[in-house]
């Protein structure tokens, strides 16, 4: 519809004097000079001519876009037939994976099945497991019931076994500690046994010698003055308490440890006595010689760990 009123106005405006006569008819004819008209004549035709060559142009771009426009339809059914091959290859692959894909769904399906058969075998297993976990459990409950129930006679006849035996180790400490005090007793009676002999021998001496003198001497100091009876103590962890010594300031180191051996068991050699933070390690020197004086303590170290399984230690 573009080209024919295009190619209409063009014909309309041909140079055959057509266009110059439509617009000398509007004019009146004593308006104008001849040179007037001339002018406006060539103008007229000028104009045309300009009309006329724009509307080839316009003409031969409307050709050329119309070329182009028919190429590009025909390149656009071209790639329209590409595409539709295109798409029938994806049909067909379609298709093909469908027929793939249920033949994976029969496999999967038949798969499945195995699984949901299993599924069923094991929680059949499963449900035996807990029955018998269940009976375990009654049983391990009626055992261990039993245990304890023989625990506890256990517990009640080792309770009663343990005063027994707490009963007769009071009744050992006891008869210990008497032991102790007889022993103590005996020793003491013995010292001064010693003590009135040495006194008598003493006086025996000092009267022979009053009856060689002509003078009367004074009195002398008594063997009892000379010697007098030391108590000194130490820390026994046997007995877990202070025991008192009777000792002479004349009795040595050895003769310390002897009368310590008696009392706590451990031999003389085992023996280690310390007196004001030094040890005395001179069996032979006397008490009065390392400084003991009555009431004095002394500490006895001896390897108690030796002895702890012996039946005298554990009472």
């Amino acid at each position: 519809m573009c080209e024919n009123s295009i190619l209409s106005e063009i014909e309309q405006l041909r140079v055959d004097g057509s266009g110059v006569r439509v617009t000398l008819e509007k004019i009146a004819p004593n308006e104008v000079s001849i040179v007037e008209f001339e002018e406006m004549r060539k103008d007229q035709m000028k104009f045309n001519k300009e009309v006329l060559e724009t509307l080839r142009l316009m003409r031969q771009e409307i050709k050329e876009n119309q070329n182009q426009i028919k190429m590009e339809v025909k390149n656009m059914k071209e790639e329209q037939k590409k595409v539709m091959k295109e798409v029938k290859s994806v049909q067909e692959d379609q298709k093909k994976m469908l027929k793939e894909q249920n033949k994976s769904e029969g496999k999967v399906l038949n798969k499945l099945q195995l699984v949901m058969e299993n599924q069923k075998k094991m929680e059949m297993e499963l449900k035996n497991v807990k029955e018998e976990q269940k009976k375990m459990k009654e049983d391990m409950k009626e055992s261990k019931q039993k245990t304890m129930d023989s625990l506890k006679s256990v517990m009640t006849e080792v309770k009663s076994v343990q005063k027994k035996q707490e009963q007769n180790e009071k009744k050992v400490m006891d008869e210990l500690k008497g032991m102790k005090i007889e022993l103590m007793k005996t020793m003491k009676e013995e010292q001064e046994k010693v003590l009135r002999e040495i006194e008598g021998i003493r006086n025996k001496v000092t009267t022979s010698e009053e009856d060689s003198e002509e003078k009367v001497s004074e009195p002398e100091i008594t063997t009892t003055d000379h010697l007098p009876y030391l108590e000194i103590l130490y820390f026994s962890e046997r007995y877990d308490d202070d025991l008192t010594v009777p000792m002479l300031p004349t009795d040595t180191i050895f003769d310390l440890k002897e009368k310590i051996a008696v009392i706590e068991g451990v031999p003389e050699y085992k023996q280690r006595i310390y007196f004001e933070d030094m040890e005395c390690e001179d069996d032979h020197e006397t008490l009065e010689e390392c400084g003991f004086q009555d009431g004095s303590i002394f500490v006895m170290e001896a390897p108690y760990e030796e002895y702890y399984d012996e039946p005298w230690y554990q009472s």
